[in-house]
Protein backbone atom coordinates (compact mmCIF):
# COMPACT_ATOMS: atom_id res chain seq x y z
CA UNK A 1 0.00 0.00 0.00
CA UNK A 2 1.28 3.19 -0.92
CA UNK A 3 1.05 5.88 1.39
CA UNK A 4 0.59 9.62 -0.18
CA UNK A 5 1.21 12.74 2.23
CA UNK A 6 -1.90 14.88 1.84
CA UNK A 7 -4.96 15.08 0.93
CA UNK A 8 -7.78 17.12 -1.42
CA UNK A 9 -11.20 17.12 -0.43
CA UNK A 10 -13.99 17.10 -3.38
CA UNK A 11 -16.71 20.17 -2.39
CA UNK A 12 -18.62 19.36 -5.32
CA UNK A 13 -21.76 16.93 -4.20
CA UNK A 14 -20.77 14.36 -6.79
CA UNK A 15 -20.53 9.97 -6.74
CA UNK A 16 -17.96 7.55 -8.47
CA UNK A 17 -19.22 4.37 -9.74
CA UNK A 18 -17.58 1.98 -6.95
CA UNK A 19 -15.85 -0.32 -9.77
CA UNK A 20 -14.12 2.75 -10.92
CA UNK A 21 -12.29 4.04 -7.69
CA UNK A 22 -9.36 3.88 -6.90
CA UNK A 23 -8.43 5.83 -10.04
CA UNK A 24 -4.84 6.80 -11.12
CA UNK A 25 -4.85 10.31 -12.19
CA UNK A 26 -0.83 10.09 -12.65
CA UNK A 27 1.99 8.72 -11.17
CA UNK A 28 1.54 11.54 -7.98
CA UNK A 29 -2.55 11.62 -8.03
CA UNK A 30 -4.88 8.84 -7.01
CA UNK A 31 -8.99 9.37 -6.80
CA UNK A 32 -10.33 7.31 -3.93
CA UNK A 33 -13.35 7.10 -1.10
CA UNK A 34 -12.18 8.78 1.91
CA UNK A 35 -11.62 6.50 4.80
CA UNK A 36 -13.45 6.97 7.64
CA UNK A 37 -11.07 8.94 10.23
CA UNK A 38 -10.09 10.95 7.08
CA UNK A 39 -13.85 12.34 7.02
CA UNK A 40 -14.34 12.46 10.16
CA UNK A 41 -11.38 15.05 10.68
CA UNK A 42 -12.64 16.89 7.58
CA UNK A 43 -16.30 17.57 8.94
CA UNK A 44 -15.22 18.70 12.08
CA UNK A 45 -12.69 21.26 10.19
CA UNK A 46 -15.76 21.63 7.92
CA UNK A 47 -18.21 22.64 10.56
CA UNK A 48 -15.40 24.89 12.96
CA UNK A 49 -14.26 26.86 9.27
CA UNK A 50 -17.57 27.88 7.78
CA UNK A 51 -20.50 27.02 10.41
CA UNK A 52 -23.95 27.45 8.94
CA UNK A 53 -22.20 27.46 5.64
CA UNK A 54 -21.38 23.30 6.21
CA UNK A 55 -24.77 22.96 5.08
CA UNK A 56 -24.64 23.04 1.71
CA UNK A 57 -22.06 20.35 1.30
CA UNK A 58 -23.83 18.40 4.72
CA UNK A 59 -27.19 19.13 3.87
CA UNK A 60 -29.57 20.24 6.41
CA UNK A 61 -29.95 16.94 8.60
CA UNK A 62 -26.68 16.53 8.24
CA UNK A 63 -25.22 19.76 9.75
CA UNK A 64 -27.69 19.29 12.34
CA UNK A 65 -26.32 15.78 13.28
CA UNK A 66 -23.00 17.14 13.33
CA UNK A 67 -23.68 19.93 16.08
CA UNK A 68 -25.74 17.57 18.00
CA UNK A 69 -23.46 13.93 17.62
CA UNK A 70 -20.57 15.11 16.84
CA UNK A 71 -20.73 12.63 13.15
CA UNK A 72 -21.81 12.15 10.30
CA UNK A 73 -21.89 9.19 7.52
CA UNK A 74 -22.13 11.23 4.54
CA UNK A 75 -19.22 9.99 2.07
CA UNK A 76 -16.24 11.56 0.84
CA UNK A 77 -13.98 11.37 -1.74
CA UNK A 78 -10.38 12.70 -1.63
CA UNK A 79 -7.20 12.89 -3.91
CA UNK A 80 -4.51 11.64 -2.80
CA UNK A 81 -0.80 13.10 -3.71
CA UNK A 82 3.34 12.36 -2.76
CA UNK A 83 5.43 15.40 -2.58
CA UNK A 84 5.08 18.67 -3.51
CA UNK A 85 1.34 19.91 -4.16
CA UNK A 86 1.36 21.49 -7.16
CA UNK A 87 -0.38 18.62 -9.06
CA UNK A 88 -3.67 19.17 -7.34
CA UNK A 89 -3.37 22.90 -8.32
CA UNK A 90 -3.25 22.19 -11.58
CA UNK A 91 -5.82 19.01 -11.24
CA UNK A 92 -8.11 21.37 -9.65
CA UNK A 93 -7.61 23.81 -12.71
CA UNK A 94 -8.85 21.26 -15.08
CA UNK A 95 -11.68 19.42 -13.16
CA UNK A 96 -13.98 22.03 -13.97
CA UNK A 97 -13.75 20.74 -17.76
CA UNK A 98 -15.26 17.35 -16.73
CA UNK A 99 -19.09 16.62 -16.01
CA UNK A 100 -20.05 17.30 -13.69
CA UNK A 101 -17.51 19.28 -12.22
CA UNK A 102 -15.22 18.41 -9.54
CA UNK A 103 -14.68 21.29 -7.36
CA UNK A 104 -11.44 20.59 -5.02
CA UNK A 105 -11.71 22.57 -1.30
CA UNK A 106 -9.12 22.25 1.28
CA UNK A 107 -5.89 20.23 1.44
CA UNK A 108 -4.61 18.18 4.20
CA UNK A 109 -0.74 17.36 5.15
CA UNK A 110 -0.06 14.95 7.45
CA UNK A 111 1.90 14.94 10.47
CA UNK A 112 4.59 12.58 11.18
CA UNK A 113 3.63 9.16 11.01
CA UNK A 114 0.33 9.52 11.59
CA UNK A 115 -1.05 8.34 8.36
CA UNK A 116 -1.70 5.44 10.50
CA UNK A 117 -4.80 7.11 12.05
CA UNK A 118 -5.18 10.27 14.05
CA UNK A 119 -5.38 13.88 13.08
CA UNK A 120 -4.17 15.53 10.45
CA UNK A 121 -1.15 17.76 10.23
CA UNK A 122 -2.40 21.46 8.90
CA UNK A 123 -5.62 21.52 6.55
CA UNK A 124 -5.22 24.81 4.51
CA UNK A 125 -8.84 26.36 3.40
CA UNK A 126 -8.65 27.60 -0.38
CA UNK A 127 -12.28 29.18 0.38
CA UNK A 128 -13.99 31.92 1.92
CA UNK A 129 -17.68 31.20 3.10
CA UNK A 130 -19.44 33.64 0.35
CA UNK A 131 -16.54 31.43 -1.96
CA UNK A 132 -17.75 27.99 -0.47
CA UNK A 133 -21.49 29.19 -0.38
CA UNK A 134 -20.90 30.10 -4.72
CA UNK A 135 -19.66 27.49 -5.87
CA UNK A 136 -21.83 24.96 -4.03
CA UNK A 137 -24.86 26.66 -5.71
CA UNK A 138 -23.60 26.08 -9.17
CA UNK A 139 -22.58 22.28 -8.87
CA UNK A 140 -25.57 19.84 -7.97
CA UNK A 141 -24.95 16.53 -7.74
CA UNK A 142 -24.42 13.65 -10.17
CA UNK A 143 -21.96 10.86 -11.25
CA UNK A 144 -18.54 11.05 -12.63
CA UNK A 145 -18.32 8.34 -14.75
CA UNK A 146 -15.10 6.26 -16.03
CA UNK A 147 -15.08 7.87 -19.01
CA UNK A 148 -14.92 11.70 -17.63
CA UNK A 149 -12.18 10.60 -15.42
CA UNK A 150 -10.42 9.51 -18.54
CA UNK A 151 -11.06 12.94 -19.67
CA UNK A 152 -10.03 14.44 -16.58
CA UNK A 153 -6.38 12.81 -16.74
CA UNK A 154 -5.99 13.86 -20.20
CA UNK A 155 -6.65 17.15 -19.81
CA UNK A 156 -4.02 17.15 -17.00
CA UNK A 157 -1.52 15.69 -18.61
CA UNK A 158 -1.96 18.18 -21.64
CA UNK A 159 -1.83 20.95 -19.22
CA UNK A 160 1.46 19.66 -18.10
CA UNK A 161 3.09 19.23 -21.60
CA UNK A 162 1.23 22.99 -22.59
CA UNK A 163 1.02 25.84 -19.71
CA UNK A 164 -0.12 28.09 -22.41
CA UNK A 165 -3.26 26.03 -22.76
CA UNK A 166 -4.07 27.33 -18.76
CA UNK A 167 -4.63 31.29 -20.36
CA UNK A 168 -8.14 30.15 -21.15
CA UNK A 169 -8.66 27.67 -18.50
CA UNK A 170 -7.37 29.99 -15.65
CA UNK A 171 -9.97 32.41 -16.66
CA UNK A 172 -12.66 29.93 -16.95
CA UNK A 173 -11.73 28.73 -13.68
CA UNK A 174 -11.68 31.86 -12.15
CA UNK A 175 -15.26 32.20 -13.03
CA UNK A 176 -16.63 29.50 -10.92
CA UNK A 177 -16.13 31.49 -8.00
CA UNK A 178 -18.72 34.22 -9.16
CA UNK A 179 -22.67 33.05 -8.10
CA UNK A 180 -24.75 32.13 -11.38
CA UNK A 181 -26.89 35.05 -10.96
CA UNK A 182 -23.66 37.47 -11.18
CA UNK A 183 -23.36 40.38 -14.34
CA UNK A 184 -20.16 39.96 -14.06
CA UNK A 185 -20.32 35.82 -14.17
CA UNK A 186 -21.98 37.11 -17.77
CA UNK A 187 -18.68 39.48 -18.90
CA UNK A 188 -16.24 36.74 -17.63
CA UNK A 189 -17.91 34.45 -19.58
CA UNK A 190 -18.06 36.20 -22.69
CA UNK A 191 -14.63 37.75 -22.12
CA UNK A 192 -13.12 34.01 -22.33
CA UNK A 193 -15.15 33.39 -25.64
CA UNK A 194 -13.88 36.59 -27.15
CA UNK A 195 -9.82 35.47 -26.43
CA UNK A 196 -10.53 31.79 -27.77
CA UNK A 197 -12.44 32.79 -31.19
CA UNK A 198 -12.73 36.74 -32.28
CA UNK A 199 -9.90 38.35 -33.17
CA UNK A 200 -9.39 42.41 -32.93
CA UNK A 201 -11.37 44.02 -35.56
CA UNK A 202 -9.20 45.66 -38.41
CA UNK A 203 -8.79 48.89 -39.69
CA UNK A 204 -11.52 47.82 -42.21
CA UNK A 205 -13.88 45.91 -40.14
CA UNK A 206 -15.88 47.85 -37.67
CA UNK A 207 -16.80 47.06 -33.85
CA UNK A 208 -20.48 44.76 -35.28
CA UNK A 209 -17.94 42.14 -36.43
CA UNK A 210 -16.74 41.14 -32.97
CA UNK A 211 -21.01 40.49 -32.40
CA UNK A 212 -20.72 38.76 -35.87
CA UNK A 213 -17.42 36.52 -35.08
CA UNK A 214 -19.05 35.16 -31.96
CA UNK A 215 -22.17 34.43 -33.22
CA UNK A 216 -21.12 32.82 -36.61
CA UNK A 217 -18.09 30.72 -35.22
CA UNK A 218 -20.05 29.83 -32.20
CA UNK A 219 -22.26 28.23 -34.57
CA UNK A 220 -19.91 26.68 -36.32
CA UNK A 221 -17.77 25.68 -33.19
CA UNK A 222 -20.78 23.77 -31.74
CA UNK A 223 -20.31 20.70 -34.53
CA UNK A 224 -17.02 20.17 -32.92
CA UNK A 225 -18.22 20.08 -29.00
CA UNK A 226 -17.79 16.80 -27.01
CA UNK A 227 -21.37 18.10 -25.35
CA UNK A 228 -23.22 20.09 -26.97
CA UNK A 229 -25.63 22.44 -25.17
CA UNK A 230 -29.43 21.93 -25.71
CA UNK A 231 -29.96 25.55 -26.54
CA UNK A 232 -33.53 24.64 -26.88
CA UNK A 233 -33.89 23.55 -23.10
CA UNK A 234 -32.40 27.15 -22.47
CA UNK A 235 -34.28 29.67 -24.78
CA UNK A 236 -37.05 27.41 -26.11
CA UNK A 237 -37.10 26.89 -30.45
CA UNK A 238 -35.60 30.29 -31.62
CA UNK A 239 -32.60 30.16 -34.47
CA UNK A 240 -29.49 29.84 -32.48
CA UNK A 241 -27.83 32.87 -34.51
CA UNK A 242 -30.76 34.94 -33.10
CA UNK A 243 -30.59 33.79 -29.44
CA UNK A 244 -26.51 34.49 -30.01
CA UNK A 245 -27.48 37.91 -30.76
CA UNK A 246 -29.66 38.62 -27.89
CA UNK A 247 -27.16 37.01 -26.06
CA UNK A 248 -24.09 39.69 -27.11
CA UNK A 249 -26.60 42.63 -26.87
CA UNK A 250 -27.50 42.01 -23.17
CA UNK A 251 -24.06 41.25 -22.60
CA UNK A 252 -22.71 44.91 -24.52
CA UNK A 253 -25.30 46.69 -22.48
CA UNK A 254 -24.13 45.28 -19.30
CA UNK A 255 -20.66 46.15 -20.06
CA UNK A 256 -21.52 50.11 -21.41
CA UNK A 257 -23.63 50.85 -17.55
CA UNK A 258 -27.03 50.46 -19.21
CA UNK A 259 -30.35 49.32 -18.42
CA UNK A 260 -31.59 45.52 -19.51
CA UNK A 261 -34.59 43.31 -19.45
CA UNK A 262 -35.93 40.01 -20.04
CA UNK A 263 -38.62 41.03 -21.82
CA UNK A 264 -40.11 42.17 -25.07
CA UNK A 265 -37.58 40.31 -27.24
CA UNK A 266 -34.98 39.18 -24.68
CA UNK A 267 -37.92 37.15 -22.31
CA UNK A 268 -37.16 33.63 -24.08
CA UNK A 269 -33.25 34.95 -22.26
CA UNK A 270 -35.34 34.35 -19.18
CA UNK A 271 -32.68 35.80 -16.77
CA UNK A 272 -28.89 35.86 -16.22
CA UNK A 273 -28.83 32.76 -13.92
CA UNK A 274 -30.47 30.94 -17.31
CA UNK A 275 -27.61 32.78 -19.63
CA UNK A 276 -24.76 32.08 -17.35
CA UNK A 277 -25.45 28.85 -16.91
CA UNK A 278 -26.03 28.15 -21.07
CA UNK A 279 -22.83 30.09 -21.73
CA UNK A 280 -20.41 28.34 -18.79
CA UNK A 281 -21.61 25.40 -21.00
CA UNK A 282 -20.20 26.64 -24.20
CA UNK A 283 -17.64 27.96 -23.02
CA UNK A 284 -16.29 24.77 -21.16
CA UNK A 285 -16.63 22.56 -24.41
CA UNK A 286 -14.73 25.87 -26.54
CA UNK A 287 -11.78 25.08 -23.91
CA UNK A 288 -11.96 21.24 -24.03
CA UNK A 289 -11.81 22.12 -27.94
CA UNK A 290 -8.89 24.82 -27.24
CA UNK A 291 -6.69 21.23 -25.72
CA UNK A 292 -7.88 18.74 -28.26
CA UNK A 293 -8.34 21.25 -31.40
CA UNK A 294 -5.75 23.89 -30.95
CA UNK A 295 -4.67 24.48 -34.56
CA UNK A 296 -8.35 24.69 -35.64
CA UNK A 297 -9.02 27.52 -32.76
CA UNK A 298 -6.03 29.09 -33.69
CA UNK A 299 -6.86 29.57 -37.37
CA UNK A 300 -10.52 29.92 -37.04
CA UNK A 301 -9.96 32.83 -34.49
CA UNK A 302 -7.77 34.78 -37.31
CA UNK A 303 -10.73 34.45 -40.05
Amino acid sequence: MEFYGGLGFIYSTVSFDEEVLPFRLSEGLVLRKAKTWEADNFIEHLVKTYGAYACFLLGAEGYERVKSTGTEPKEFFVVAFNGNNHEIHELQRVAVLITPKILLGDTALFQKDSHHGGKYGHIFGGHSNENFLSECSRNGGGVVSKGELEKLKYFHEELKKAPSLGRSLDMYYSSSKLHAGSSLLTLSLFSIIESLVVHKPTQIENLDSIASQVKNKINLLTKKFDQKPDCSAYFGAENIVKIWGKLYGLRSNIAHGEEYFFSGKNENLKDLGNMNMFLDEVVRELVKLNFSEAELMIDLKAC
